[in-house]
């Protein structure tokens, strides 16, 4: 592994850090406007940082689970957690209903996942724990993370924070 590649893994371990703190700290809180707005800034952070993991190859050791009392529960979605998503945007799909508590906790186990694979520092523990998230990037948590930023984003813009819609004379164009 490069030092570029090392650099652009170390980075991405520790928005993980960040966003699994986060996750863990806001489980059992209320739903505000701050708390999905830090949600949504460490989610965008994590992403992007996604993007640019390195292609390495894959490790052997098995990845152990994330302890399962942080995972039991997600609140701060509050009355939004119901949202409306399309599995594929490229197929004729019908929307179906999604869960903004579940895609972060998938997005929280798969990079929990990680962390815990990385833990003891070695290169080879680092390259399988990226090798981890890149993979599941393209193909589970990399959807649920958008789909998470879509439905917040929707919740901050669309939506008053007493659950109602937004009166109609204090909306914006919508697309």
């Amino acid at each position: 592994m490069n030092k570029q590649d090392r650099m652009r893994i170390e980075s991405f371990a520790s928005a993980a850090r960040r966003w699994c703190r986060h996750v863990e700290k806001s489980a059992g809180g209320p739903c505000t406007r701050e708390a999905l707005t830090e949600t949504a800034a460490l989610l965008a952070d994590v992403y992007q940082r996604g993007l640019r993991l390195p292609d390495v190859p894959a490790g052997v050791a098995a990845a152990p689970e994330p302890a399962a009392a942080a995972l039991a529960a997600w609140r701060p979605a509050g009355s939004w957690d119901r949202y409306q998503d399309i599995f594929d945007a490229y197929e004729d799909d019908r929307a179906v209903m999604s869960s903004l508590e579940q895609d972060v906790l998938d997005v929280y186990r798969d990079l929990k996942r990680g962390l815990a694979r990385a833990a003891d520092r070695t290169a080879g523990a680092l390259q399988d724990a990226a090798w981890d998230w890149r993979a599941h990037f393209l193909s589970h948590w990399g959807r649920h993370a958008v789909a998470a930023l879509r439905a917040v984003h929707h919740a901050l813009a669309a939506r008053s924070f007493d659950g109602g819609p937004v009166p109609a004379r204090a909306r914006t164009a919508r697309s």
